[in-house]
């Protein structure tokens, strides 16, 4: 009887855990522009059900992007947002602030940055001035 129990309560341990479907380990990578590293900013990465997972940028380039509120990075394509302004972060949210990143990049529809999870073990937005 303890034999049988062990077998049907492991595959539902597995199934209700996830069974590594998602990560709550958060996805590193890192962001240049022009080879660069952009030291500052924030990245965003929609999933095409509209989940987010968004990280911001340090100061030499790299991030590490998390789901809101603890739970697990979903498992996905995602498509990518990069948005960096000029100068420190402004309190002011009528403030005129400039981009520092070619505004295609902005937005996760149009940038052409993508990467599937968990298939890209770190991830590397390269981007370019035009």
């Amino acid at each position: 009887m303890r034999v049988l129990l062990l077998f049907l309560l492991v595959p539902l341990a597995m199934f209700l855990t996830g069974c590594g479907e998602a990560t709550d380990t958060g996805i590193e990578g890192r962001v240049t522009l022009d080879g660069n590293a952009l030291g500052h900013g924030n990245v965003l990465a929609v999933l095409n059900n509209g989940k987010s997972i968004s990280g911001p940028i340090s100061a030499d380039g790299t991030f590490v992007l998390r789901a809101r509120d603890g739970e697990s990075v979903p498992d996905g394509d995602y498509k990518v947002a990069v948005i960096a302004f000029e100068g420190p972060p402004n309190n002011d949210p009528e403030a005129e602030r400039n981009l520092i990143v070619p505004r295609v990049y902005t937005e996760p529809e149009r940038s052409g940055l993508s990467f599937s999870f968990p298939n890209s073990n770190e991830v590397k937005l390269e981007l370019v001035t035009q």
